[in-house]
């Protein structure tokens, strides 16, 4: 039987089922590629959402009540349980930082940022070595606290930058995907 033999009915009968096998096949790809999109961002968001939780765990043990303050506390009141506090305090700060380091897929900015994070800790560790060497030696709180100056704002711009870098690729892969959907 030739394709001219067959009534009109068959002929919309056929058209019509090779457009819906065509529809079911579009619509199992179009269904693979939105599940590969969602497990991309999925993924994604993931990593992001550690590195800001890593970074927040920096910024929260840094700041009033983290390290800096129990450096200053120690400069001032001469406590080794200042010291020590602040000690623990940096080890979590170098924890969150190597975490971060370990999500890989850094950009140079993040990688310099954190280099900068890593610096300040280490400023920060050598200056309670300086101030329990002078402490021990006798100087007076004033005296310590004069001959030991730490400029924090490089390291507070490193931290500024860490956040806008996470913002931007955040912005960058939503855009990338919106164009993939």
């Amino acid at each position: 039987m030739s394709l001219k033999d067959t009534s009109l009915r068959n002929k919309m009968l056929m058209v019509i089922g090779v457009g819906a096998v065509a529809m079911i096949i579009m619509g199992f790809i179009a269904i693979k590629n939105f599940d590969a999109v969602e497990e991309d961002w999925s993924e994604y968001v993931q990593v992001v959402k550690t590195k800001q939780d890593h970074l927040m765990d920096m910024r929260s043990e840094m700041g009033y009540g983290g390290a800096i303050h129990k450096f200053k506390n120690y400069v001032l009141r001469g406590k080794e349980k200042d010291h020590d506090k602040y000690m623990v305090k940096a080890k979590t700060i170098n924890d969150s930082i190597t975490k971060y380091r370990a999500l890989g897929s850094l950009t140079p900015t993040e990688t310099s940022a954190l280099d900068k994070v890593t610096e300040m800790v280490e400023k920060y560790r050598k200056a309670t070595i300086t101030a329990k060497g002078l402490l021990e030696g006798g100087n007076t709180i004033k005296e310590i606290d004069g001959s030991i100056k730490i400029n924090d704002s490089p390291y507070l711009k490193a931290l500024a930058s860490l956040s806008k870098e996470l913002d931007q690729a955040t912005s960058q892969r939503t855009e990338a995907l919106t164009s993939r959907v």
